[in-house]
This record gives C-alpha cells, structure tokens and sequence, in this order.
C-alpha cells in the first residue's frame, strides 16, 4: 500500500518507448524480498505507456497509466532482473474511502467502456487479510 508524490514520463528501453515513472511513501507491507525496503521508505516504479513533451511535440506511448499524486493504491511489485527496475504486475489499485477501485476504461470513437476487475468495491482490510492469510500458507 503506497501515497503516490510524483508522477512523470521518462524515455526508456534504451530510447524506443516511454513510461510513467511514480514515487510513492510506502504505507503497509504485505510481503517483500527486497533488502532496505520498510515502511515510510520511498520507492519508485514505472508503467509501461506515458506522454512526454520532446521539444515542442507531445509523443504518446501506449496508453497513459490514470496514477494520480495524493491518492494512495494497492501496488504489487516485481523488477526486471537486467535493470532492477520495479513494475506493477497488476494494475495500481486506487483506494477511496477504504476500498478498492479496480475499474479500466476503453476508449473506442463510439463510446468508452469501463470494466470492472475482480477487486472492484471491495473493502481494502479484507482483500489485505486474505491476501496475508494465503502468502503465509
């Protein structure tokens, strides 16, 4: 469980794609193997897909994550051995008013559609108590 304080785009992969890059306060551990990583520790990751001014000319890759600054998610991390770089196996989940908002939108030239993911409404203390239940079984 993460507060985002930054959100930005940055070139990666060598030059050939952008990303979304977020710093986030850590707020509650489930599980981690990373060494040095604690609570209140800041932490750094990237999403695939963003929107970055090169000159003059907005370049969009992918499509931009909808991460915001002052909300907090639910993240589950890993990291690309080659880089050490961490990125969410499932997309950042927002959290409002202690539950979870697991909803992605897609954009067509009729309309957008909004869908709902298995995690959507439910109560973040008791998707965080299962969640600790099956790591430890």
């Amino acid at each position: 469980l993460v507060d985002v304080t930054d959100v930005n785009s940055v070139i990666a992969d060598h030059g050939r794609w952008i990303d979304t890059k977020v710093t986030a306060t850590v707020r509650q551990m489930l599980m981690s193997s990373k060494r040095g990583l604690s609570l209140g520790a800041d932490i750094e990751f990237q999403i695939a897909g963003g929107e970055l001014f090169i000159g003059k000319v907005l370049v969009k890759a992918g499509k931009k994550p909808d991460v915001q600054p002052k909300s907090q998610y639910l993240v589950f991390l890993g990291s690309m051995p080659e880089t050490n770089i961490a990125y969410p196996t499932y997309r950042p989940l927002l959290i409002q008013a202690g539950r979870i908002i697991d909803r992605s939108v897609s954009e067509s030239d009729e309309a957008q559609r909004v869908s709902h993911g298995p995690l959507d409404g439910r109560k973040l203390d008791s998707v965080l108590s299962e969640i600790r239940k099956h790591a430890h079984s």
